[in-house]
Protein backbone atom coordinates (compact mmCIF):
# COMPACT_ATOMS: atom_id res chain seq x y z
CA UNK A 1 0.00 0.00 0.00
CA UNK A 2 1.60 3.56 -0.81
CA UNK A 3 0.20 6.87 1.25
CA UNK A 4 0.10 10.15 -0.66
CA UNK A 5 0.03 13.42 1.50
CA UNK A 6 -1.42 16.54 0.09
CA UNK A 7 -0.41 19.18 2.91
CA UNK A 8 0.49 22.57 1.35
CA UNK A 9 -2.00 24.48 3.23
CA UNK A 10 -0.07 22.65 6.73
CA UNK A 11 1.34 25.98 7.60
CA UNK A 12 0.51 26.47 11.29
CA UNK A 13 3.30 25.03 14.39
CA UNK A 14 0.21 22.74 15.54
CA UNK A 15 -0.54 20.95 12.49
CA UNK A 16 3.06 20.46 11.66
CA UNK A 17 3.70 19.18 14.81
CA UNK A 18 0.38 16.82 14.93
CA UNK A 19 1.51 15.58 10.88
CA UNK A 20 5.26 14.91 11.93
CA UNK A 21 4.46 13.30 15.00
CA UNK A 22 1.75 10.57 13.43
CA UNK A 23 4.15 10.67 10.75
CA UNK A 24 7.54 9.92 13.10
CA UNK A 25 5.27 6.91 14.91
CA UNK A 26 4.14 4.98 12.04
CA UNK A 27 5.78 2.15 11.82
CA UNK A 28 6.20 0.63 7.82
CA UNK A 29 6.14 -3.36 8.98
CA UNK A 30 2.62 -3.11 10.33
CA UNK A 31 -0.61 -2.65 7.59
CA UNK A 32 1.25 -3.32 5.00
CA UNK A 33 2.08 0.33 4.31
CA UNK A 34 5.39 0.39 1.84
CA UNK A 35 5.51 4.32 0.87
CA UNK A 36 4.70 7.63 1.47
CA UNK A 37 4.71 10.55 -0.69
CA UNK A 38 4.02 13.97 0.66
CA UNK A 39 3.70 17.67 -0.82
CA UNK A 40 4.05 20.38 1.35
CA UNK A 41 6.00 23.52 2.28
CA UNK A 42 10.03 23.33 3.05
CA UNK A 43 8.82 24.51 6.35
CA UNK A 44 6.70 21.26 7.15
CA UNK A 45 9.46 19.36 4.83
CA UNK A 46 11.91 20.20 7.08
CA UNK A 47 10.31 18.82 10.52
CA UNK A 48 9.68 15.72 8.86
CA UNK A 49 11.77 12.60 9.62
CA UNK A 50 14.14 11.51 6.55
CA UNK A 51 13.40 8.12 5.46
CA UNK A 52 14.36 5.60 2.62
CA UNK A 53 10.02 4.61 2.96
CA UNK A 54 9.35 8.90 3.10
CA UNK A 55 9.81 10.75 -0.47
CA UNK A 56 8.96 14.63 0.50
CA UNK A 57 8.10 16.93 -2.66
CA UNK A 58 8.25 20.78 -2.50
CA UNK A 59 5.96 22.45 -5.10
CA UNK A 60 7.82 24.92 -6.89
CA UNK A 61 7.19 28.71 -6.63
CA UNK A 62 4.62 28.40 -3.31
CA UNK A 63 7.22 30.33 -1.21
CA UNK A 64 5.90 33.28 -3.12
CA UNK A 65 2.75 35.32 -1.55
CA UNK A 66 1.35 36.62 -4.69
CA UNK A 67 1.45 33.88 -6.49
CA UNK A 68 0.85 31.52 -3.67
CA UNK A 69 -2.72 30.52 -4.13
CA UNK A 70 -2.86 30.48 -7.79
CA UNK A 71 -0.01 27.64 -7.97
CA UNK A 72 -1.91 25.71 -4.98
CA UNK A 73 -4.73 26.04 -7.14
CA UNK A 74 -3.49 24.58 -9.86
CA UNK A 75 -1.72 22.04 -8.53
CA UNK A 76 -4.73 20.88 -6.55
CA UNK A 77 -7.20 20.74 -9.54
CA UNK A 78 -4.78 19.86 -12.30
CA UNK A 79 -1.80 18.14 -11.37
CA UNK A 80 -2.53 16.42 -7.87
CA UNK A 81 -4.42 13.45 -9.77
CA UNK A 82 -1.61 12.60 -12.42
CA UNK A 83 1.02 12.19 -9.68
CA UNK A 84 -1.09 9.79 -7.75
CA UNK A 85 -1.91 7.89 -10.45
CA UNK A 86 1.71 8.22 -11.82
CA UNK A 87 3.38 7.17 -8.22
CA UNK A 88 0.05 4.37 -8.06
CA UNK A 89 -0.81 5.61 -4.82
CA UNK A 90 -3.51 3.87 -2.74
CA UNK A 91 -4.71 6.23 -0.69
CA UNK A 92 -4.38 9.80 -0.40
CA UNK A 93 -4.22 11.88 3.10
CA UNK A 94 -5.43 15.67 3.27
CA UNK A 95 -4.80 16.87 6.46
CA UNK A 96 -5.90 20.61 6.06
CA UNK A 97 -9.04 19.07 5.58
CA UNK A 98 -9.32 20.64 1.87
CA UNK A 99 -10.21 18.15 -0.82
CA UNK A 100 -11.33 19.57 -4.19
CA UNK A 101 -8.96 17.75 -5.72
CA UNK A 102 -10.31 14.91 -8.64
CA UNK A 103 -9.05 12.32 -7.86
CA UNK A 104 -10.30 9.15 -9.31
CA UNK A 105 -7.61 6.02 -8.73
CA UNK A 106 -7.34 6.31 -5.08
CA UNK A 107 -9.52 6.83 -1.61
CA UNK A 108 -9.62 9.70 0.07
CA UNK A 109 -9.28 10.98 3.31
CA UNK A 110 -9.48 14.51 5.22
CA UNK A 111 -8.68 15.70 8.57
CA UNK A 112 -10.97 18.25 10.55
CA UNK A 113 -8.44 20.02 12.53
CA UNK A 114 -9.88 23.47 12.05
CA UNK A 115 -12.82 24.30 13.83
CA UNK A 116 -12.72 27.83 13.68
CA UNK A 117 -15.31 28.11 10.70
CA UNK A 118 -17.80 26.11 12.81
CA UNK A 119 -17.87 28.40 15.42
CA UNK A 120 -16.93 31.48 14.89
CA UNK A 121 -20.65 33.28 14.53
CA UNK A 122 -21.11 32.39 18.17
CA UNK A 123 -17.71 33.42 19.37
CA UNK A 124 -16.36 35.81 17.26
CA UNK A 125 -16.19 39.57 17.28
CA UNK A 126 -15.42 40.00 13.64
CA UNK A 127 -17.78 42.35 11.76
CA UNK A 128 -18.93 41.43 7.88
CA UNK A 129 -16.08 41.74 6.02
CA UNK A 130 -12.86 39.57 4.53
CA UNK A 131 -12.53 37.74 7.20
CA UNK A 132 -15.64 36.46 7.85
CA UNK A 133 -16.69 35.78 4.39
CA UNK A 134 -13.20 33.82 4.30
CA UNK A 135 -14.73 31.63 6.98
CA UNK A 136 -17.91 31.50 5.72
CA UNK A 137 -16.43 29.94 2.61
CA UNK A 138 -14.01 26.96 4.40
CA UNK A 139 -16.74 26.41 6.37
CA UNK A 140 -18.46 25.29 3.04
CA UNK A 141 -15.47 23.85 1.19
CA UNK A 142 -14.49 21.62 4.68
CA UNK A 143 -18.45 20.58 4.27
CA UNK A 144 -17.71 19.49 0.79
CA UNK A 145 -14.85 17.87 1.33
CA UNK A 146 -16.31 15.78 3.81
CA UNK A 147 -19.26 14.53 1.82
CA UNK A 148 -16.64 13.59 -1.25
CA UNK A 149 -13.82 12.08 0.87
CA UNK A 150 -14.05 8.15 1.67
CA UNK A 151 -13.12 8.68 5.46
CA UNK A 152 -12.37 11.46 7.92
CA UNK A 153 -10.14 11.60 10.76
CA UNK A 154 -11.19 13.48 14.03
CA UNK A 155 -9.11 14.69 16.88
CA UNK A 156 -11.67 13.65 19.37
CA UNK A 157 -15.39 12.32 19.54
CA UNK A 158 -16.75 15.26 21.05
CA UNK A 159 -16.60 17.16 17.21
CA UNK A 160 -16.98 14.01 15.51
CA UNK A 161 -20.64 14.04 16.93
CA UNK A 162 -20.88 17.58 16.09
CA UNK A 163 -19.40 17.50 12.95
CA UNK A 164 -21.33 14.42 11.60
CA UNK A 165 -24.63 16.13 12.30
CA UNK A 166 -23.61 18.70 10.44
CA UNK A 167 -23.20 17.26 7.30
CA UNK A 168 -26.22 14.90 8.40
CA UNK A 169 -24.13 11.65 7.46
CA UNK A 170 -22.08 9.41 9.06
CA UNK A 171 -18.82 7.83 7.49
CA UNK A 172 -16.00 5.93 7.71
CA UNK A 173 -13.84 7.39 10.28
CA UNK A 174 -11.03 7.63 13.04
CA UNK A 175 -10.11 9.29 16.27
CA UNK A 176 -6.26 11.01 15.65
CA UNK A 177 -6.35 12.77 18.79
CA UNK A 178 -2.54 14.42 19.90
CA UNK A 179 -0.02 12.97 22.10
CA UNK A 180 1.75 13.63 25.28
CA UNK A 181 5.45 13.61 25.06
CA UNK A 182 7.30 11.36 27.69
CA UNK A 183 9.04 14.03 30.23
CA UNK A 184 11.13 13.53 33.32
CA UNK A 185 10.33 17.25 34.42
CA UNK A 186 10.00 17.53 38.08
CA UNK A 187 6.95 18.63 40.03
CA UNK A 188 7.74 22.16 41.08
CA UNK A 189 6.48 22.30 45.02
CA UNK A 190 3.29 24.28 44.77
CA UNK A 191 3.74 27.27 47.40
CA UNK A 192 1.10 29.82 48.92
CA UNK A 193 0.61 33.09 47.68
CA UNK A 194 1.76 34.61 50.16
CA UNK A 195 5.13 33.33 49.44
CA UNK A 196 5.23 35.86 46.57
CA UNK A 197 6.14 39.68 46.45
CA UNK A 198 6.61 42.25 44.11
CA UNK A 199 10.54 41.65 43.06
CA UNK A 200 9.21 37.57 42.93
CA UNK A 201 5.64 37.88 41.32
CA UNK A 202 3.59 34.31 40.91
CA UNK A 203 3.59 34.08 36.83
CA UNK A 204 0.40 32.77 34.85
CA UNK A 205 1.10 32.30 31.28
CA UNK A 206 -1.33 31.96 28.05
CA UNK A 207 0.25 30.91 24.83
CA UNK A 208 -1.94 30.96 21.90
CA UNK A 209 -2.60 33.26 18.68
CA UNK A 210 -4.00 36.21 18.96
CA UNK A 211 -8.04 35.60 17.79
CA UNK A 212 -11.63 36.68 19.02
CA UNK A 213 -12.33 33.94 20.58
CA UNK A 214 -9.22 33.36 22.29
CA UNK A 215 -10.64 35.59 24.82
CA UNK A 216 -7.57 38.12 25.21
CA UNK A 217 -9.44 40.84 26.64
CA UNK A 218 -11.32 39.23 29.32
CA UNK A 219 -8.49 37.48 30.91
CA UNK A 220 -6.67 40.64 31.01
CA UNK A 221 -9.26 42.42 32.51
CA UNK A 222 -9.62 40.12 35.06
CA UNK A 223 -5.58 40.11 35.86
CA UNK A 224 -5.80 43.50 35.82
CA UNK A 225 -8.30 43.59 38.86
CA UNK A 226 -6.23 40.92 40.52
CA UNK A 227 -3.19 42.87 40.57
CA UNK A 228 -5.06 45.99 41.77
CA UNK A 229 -5.85 44.32 44.47
CA UNK A 230 -2.26 43.59 45.32
CA UNK A 231 -2.01 39.81 44.51
CA UNK A 232 1.63 39.17 43.07
CA UNK A 233 0.64 37.90 39.99
CA UNK A 234 1.96 38.63 36.42
CA UNK A 235 0.26 37.60 33.27
CA UNK A 236 3.28 36.81 30.07
CA UNK A 237 1.16 36.12 26.87
CA UNK A 238 2.64 34.54 23.69
CA UNK A 239 1.05 33.86 20.43
CA UNK A 240 1.32 34.86 16.93
CA UNK A 241 -1.44 37.85 15.83
CA UNK A 242 -3.96 37.47 13.28
CA UNK A 243 -6.05 40.18 14.32
CA UNK A 244 -4.03 43.61 14.04
CA UNK A 245 -7.24 45.77 15.35
CA UNK A 246 -7.79 43.17 18.31
CA UNK A 247 -3.95 43.17 19.17
CA UNK A 248 -4.38 47.30 19.00
CA UNK A 249 -6.89 46.70 21.69
CA UNK A 250 -4.74 44.73 23.67
CA UNK A 251 -2.17 47.05 23.46
CA UNK A 252 -4.27 50.11 24.78
CA UNK A 253 -5.60 47.54 27.61
CA UNK A 254 -1.87 46.91 28.76
CA UNK A 255 0.24 49.80 28.03
CA UNK A 256 0.00 51.17 31.39
CA UNK A 257 0.20 47.67 33.33
CA UNK A 258 4.09 46.46 34.07
CA UNK A 259 2.81 43.46 35.23
CA UNK A 260 0.96 42.44 31.70
CA UNK A 261 3.19 41.34 29.02
CA UNK A 262 2.23 40.42 25.06
CA UNK A 263 5.65 38.84 23.79
CA UNK A 264 4.28 37.78 20.14
CA UNK A 265 5.41 34.35 18.78
CA UNK A 266 8.44 32.71 19.94
CA UNK A 267 9.70 29.59 18.56
CA UNK A 268 9.52 25.96 20.28
CA UNK A 269 13.23 26.61 22.14
CA UNK A 270 12.28 29.85 23.27
CA UNK A 271 9.10 28.90 24.21
CA UNK A 272 9.88 25.62 26.11
CA UNK A 273 12.18 28.01 28.29
CA UNK A 274 9.09 29.78 29.74
CA UNK A 275 7.85 26.27 30.28
CA UNK A 276 10.29 25.44 32.54
CA UNK A 277 11.98 28.24 34.23
CA UNK A 278 9.57 30.99 34.03
CA UNK A 279 5.55 30.04 34.10
CA UNK A 280 4.02 28.51 37.52
CA UNK A 281 0.62 28.19 35.93
CA UNK A 282 -0.75 27.93 32.55
CA UNK A 283 -4.21 29.38 31.65
CA UNK A 284 -6.49 28.64 28.52
CA UNK A 285 -9.66 30.61 28.17
CA UNK A 286 -10.39 29.94 24.73
CA UNK A 287 -14.40 29.39 23.16
CA UNK A 288 -12.84 27.54 20.29
CA UNK A 289 -10.71 24.56 19.69
CA UNK A 290 -10.36 21.26 17.98
CA UNK A 291 -7.98 19.74 20.31
CA UNK A 292 -5.66 22.28 21.59
CA UNK A 293 -1.82 21.06 21.72
CA UNK A 294 -1.52 23.95 24.44
CA UNK A 295 -3.13 22.25 27.26
CA UNK A 296 -1.08 19.25 26.57
CA UNK A 297 1.98 20.61 26.60
CA UNK A 298 1.00 22.45 30.49
CA UNK A 299 1.12 19.22 31.51
CA UNK A 300 4.02 17.94 29.67
CA UNK A 301 6.00 20.33 31.58
CA UNK A 302 3.84 19.45 34.67
CA UNK A 303 2.35 22.84 35.15
CA UNK A 304 -1.40 23.46 37.10
CA UNK A 305 -3.47 24.01 34.59
CA UNK A 306 -6.95 26.51 34.49
CA UNK A 307 -9.13 25.91 31.55
CA UNK A 308 -11.98 27.04 29.53
CA UNK A 309 -15.34 24.81 30.11
CA UNK A 310 -16.28 24.96 26.64
CA UNK A 311 -16.21 22.09 24.61
CA UNK A 312 -14.32 20.23 23.98
CA UNK A 313 -11.50 20.97 26.36
CA UNK A 314 -13.86 19.30 29.15
CA UNK A 315 -14.26 15.79 26.97
CA UNK A 316 -10.34 16.08 26.98
CA UNK A 317 -9.45 16.70 30.39
CA UNK A 318 -12.64 15.42 32.76
CA UNK A 319 -12.17 15.50 35.98
CA UNK A 320 -8.57 16.92 36.23
CA UNK A 321 -8.57 20.14 35.56
CA UNK A 322 -10.19 23.55 37.16
CA UNK A 323 -12.72 25.21 34.81
CA UNK A 324 -13.81 28.20 34.23
CA UNK A 325 -16.29 29.94 32.15
CA UNK A 326 -13.92 32.79 29.59
CA UNK A 327 -17.08 34.55 28.67
CA UNK A 328 -17.78 35.60 32.56
CA UNK A 329 -15.14 37.72 33.99
CA UNK A 330 -17.11 37.26 37.15
CA UNK A 331 -16.21 33.18 37.27
CA UNK A 332 -13.04 33.78 35.73
CA UNK A 333 -12.03 35.74 38.51
CA UNK A 334 -12.82 33.45 40.70
CA UNK A 335 -11.55 30.52 39.79
CA UNK A 336 -8.18 31.91 39.29
CA UNK A 337 -8.39 33.70 42.87
CA UNK A 338 -9.14 30.10 44.48
CA UNK A 339 -6.70 28.43 42.83
CA UNK A 340 -4.22 31.01 43.57
CA UNK A 341 -4.96 30.11 47.16
CA UNK A 342 -4.96 26.95 47.37
CA UNK A 343 -1.21 24.90 46.87
CA UNK A 344 -2.91 21.60 47.56
CA UNK A 345 -5.63 22.23 44.27
CA UNK A 346 -2.59 22.88 42.30
CA UNK A 347 -0.96 19.68 42.74
CA UNK A 348 -3.65 17.99 42.66
CA UNK A 349 -4.28 19.23 39.53
CA UNK A 350 -0.96 18.29 38.07
CA UNK A 351 -1.00 15.19 39.47
CA UNK A 352 -4.25 13.93 37.82
CA UNK A 353 -4.23 15.29 34.15
CA UNK A 354 -0.48 14.07 34.04
CA UNK A 355 -2.34 10.60 35.04
CA UNK A 356 -5.25 10.51 32.34
CA UNK A 357 -2.68 12.14 29.63
CA UNK A 358 -0.72 9.06 30.09
CA UNK A 359 -3.37 7.00 30.13
CA UNK A 360 -5.60 7.97 27.43
CA UNK A 361 -3.48 10.20 25.12
CA UNK A 362 0.00 8.76 22.90
CA UNK A 363 1.19 9.42 19.49
CA UNK A 364 2.00 5.89 18.89
CA UNK A 365 -2.10 4.92 19.52
CA UNK A 366 -2.84 7.77 17.07
CA UNK A 367 -0.65 6.89 14.05
CA UNK A 368 -2.10 2.87 14.93
CA UNK A 369 -5.04 4.41 14.39
CA UNK A 370 -4.29 6.16 11.28
CA UNK A 371 -2.66 3.12 9.55
CA UNK A 372 -5.94 0.90 10.59
CA UNK A 373 -8.08 3.78 9.09
CA UNK A 374 -6.09 3.55 6.04
CA UNK A 375 -5.99 -0.35 5.45
CA UNK A 376 -9.40 -0.24 5.91
CA UNK A 377 -10.34 2.22 3.18
CA UNK A 378 -8.02 0.35 1.07
CA UNK A 379 -9.67 -3.03 1.32
CA UNK A 380 -12.68 -1.44 0.49
CA UNK A 381 -14.52 -2.06 -2.58
CA UNK A 382 -15.52 1.02 -4.27
CA UNK A 383 -19.16 0.86 -5.03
Amino acid sequence: MILAIEANNIRSDGGIIYLKKIIQNINFNNYGLKKIYIWGEEKLLKELPNSKNIVKNKIFLTNINFINIFIRFFWHFFLLNREIIKKKCDVIYFPGGINLANIKNAKTIISIINIEPFFYEKYSNYNFGFKKMRLFLLKKIIIFSAKKSTAIIYLNDYFKKYFENKINKKTTNSICSLGASANYHVIKKQKSIKFYSDNNRYIIGYVSTIFPYKNHIQLIKVIKKIIQEGTPVSLIMIGKCHDQQLLKKINKLIIDERYIIYLDYLNKTELKKYYQNIFDLKIFPSSSEAFPNIIIEAIDYNLPLLCSNIQPMPSILKKSCEYFNPLNEKDMYKKIMNFLKSPKKRLSNIKKAKKLIKQNYSWKKSAENFLSLIEKISNEKTH
